[in-house]
């Protein structure tokens, strides 16, 4: 079950056999793409959210049996997706893997050395 949303880095939510993914704090396995734990229960409260409880029993069938479907939601559906390198925890700063290097790519574009400071 694949979750596609509108986004400039080919992210979608997905669901996968691997379940004991799940159990790990490192998940970061992918290029990207998000394991969701249960993805048949989102997918039914997103087609409810959306006026479309009708389709629920259709889509849980099309996943049993391992059918392609696909469902269009109406109405937007936001959906935010947070990556942290660092947080603050009572007081302290506390640091975290960045297994996709982005902290590299925000140092470069807040410190561009390749800005001219003043001309002679």
């Amino acid at each position: 079950m694949a979750f596609h949303f509108p986004n400039e880095n080919g992210i979608y939510l997905h669901d996968g056999p691997q379940k004991e993914i799940f159990l790990k704090n490192e998940r970061a396995l992918t290029n990207g793409c998000v394991s969701v734990e249960n993805a048949g229960r989102l997918a039914s409260l997103m087609l409810k959210y959306d006026g479309q409880e009708g389709q629920i029993n259709e889509l849980l069938q099309a996943a049993d049996n391992y059918q392609t479907k696909n469902f269009i939601l109406k109405k937007p559906l936001p959906l935010l997706i947070g990556y942290q390198t660092c947080a603050i925890k009572d007081g302290l700063l506390v640091r975290y893997s960045d297994p996709y290097n982005k902290d590299k790519e925000l140092e470069n574009n807040l410190y561009r050395h390749d800005i001219m400071l003043s001309k002679k």
